[in-house]
């Protein structure tokens, strides 16, 4: 005789980017093994795969890969609740001497991402030519190494410009970059000037993210501390 199978409860969670409610379900002890593995190994991609893995199984009628990065995020954090518990420990940084400090951060003082206004993802770089931008999805941050956006590099920076830019258009054609040869690309990017390359910086700086803000005395230099945490990475100090 089969033993019997455990009943796991289900949840409601919305998608910051779309909006759209999806059902999920605690992650199971099979689920937490992939975390731990991901975790152990200190792999920022390997960590991302294991997540986007972890999503797909827990959450019904979902296509992890059509996620932006702070939908991942910002779902991943709300199904760690549910399966660890309804708050969550990390360690904080002293804004001061940079040492750390436990925090328990409870998950209804964690807020979900702003999505920005669609008016904010088309850019003018002239008068004539203009772009239009999408979020860094799911893949572009395992292209990139895994790193947080705000912990790219200059020249991954450049690289994610060229990924966020969904086309490019005149007063007469649009182009889809996706399209365009890695040379022409290039030779786009490299042909920005210093303000042209602040407004696509400014973008990535503001692409949504969950965050919390924290209050705290530093257990080392007793400094009271008011900071806020942006993104996955910032979750797990």
């Amino acid at each position: 005789m089969a033993l019997p199978v455990l009943n796991t409860a289900k949840y409601e969670v919305t998608i910051p980017s779309t909006g759209e409610k999806v059902i999920y379900r605690p992650y199971l002890v099979k689920e937490e093994k992939i975390l731990m593995i991901a975790m152990e190994s200190n792999d920022n991609k390997q960590i991302i795969r294991s997540v986007k893995d972890v999503i797909q199984n827990c959450i019904e009628d979902i296509n992890v890969n059509d996620l932006t990065l702070f939908d991942l995020e910002y779902l991943f954090m709300m199904l760690r609740g549910k399966s660890v518990g309804e708050s969550i420990n990390i360690n904080a940084k002293c804004e001061k001497c940079d040492e750390l400090t436990p925090y328990d951060i409870s998950l209804d003082d964690i807020k979900a991402p702003v999505v920005l206004d669609d008016s904010a993802k088309t850019i003018m770089l002239t008068d004539k030519i203009g772009v239009n931008l999408r979020y860094p999805s799911v893949d572009d941050m395992v292209l990139m190494g895994g790193s947080a956006v705000d912990g790219l590099s200059a020249d991954t920076s450049f690289d994610m410009m060229t990924m966020i830019i969904d086309t490019v258009f005149t007063e007469d054609e649009v182009f889809k970059m996706s399209e365009q040869s890695e040379e022409d690309q290039k030779r786009f990017i490299d042909g920005f000037n210093t303000q042209q390359l602040s407004l696509l910086l400014d973008y990535l700086d503001n692409v949504p993210a969950m965050s919390a803000n924290l209050k705290f005395d530093c257990i080392h230099c007793k400094h009271k501390n008011e900071v806020e945490i942006k993104g996955l990475n910032s979750f797990f100090i």
